[in-house]
């Protein structure tokens, strides 16, 4: 499997109604998600709580397992890479910019 590391995933995300992501746990990964309209609410169990609105650009990297929830209605782009094992040992981030718009 060493050829799919690391791995680079792109996604445009449009949901129309409001949508939940329920928890779901992550490990290794680094996110970084451009909310182009609407807003999407997170948490995650490490106490990291916040809303995500048009403009605003969030990175997030749950290095060691980190169980996630969210959801909201929108239009977002997201770019998610893998970290490799000796970053996975340290806590996990978030961190937002808010939009000066």
């Amino acid at each position: 499997m060493d050829y799919l590391d690391p791995f680079l995933q792109l996604d445009h995300f449009q949901a129309q109604k409001p949508s939940c992501m329920p928890d779901h746990p992550s490990r290794g990964f680094q996110t970084v998600t451009y909310m182009l309209q609407g807003s999407i609410k997170y948490s995650d169990f490490c106490g990291n709580v916040g809303t995500v609105t048009p403009g605003d650009v969030q990175v997030s990297q749950s290095l060691k397992a980190i169980i996630l929830e969210g959801g909201g209605i929108g239009t977002s782009t997201n770019m998610a890479d893998t970290l490799r094992g000796k970053c996975r040992i340290y806590q996990p981030t978030v961190k937002s910019a808010a939009s000066n718009v």
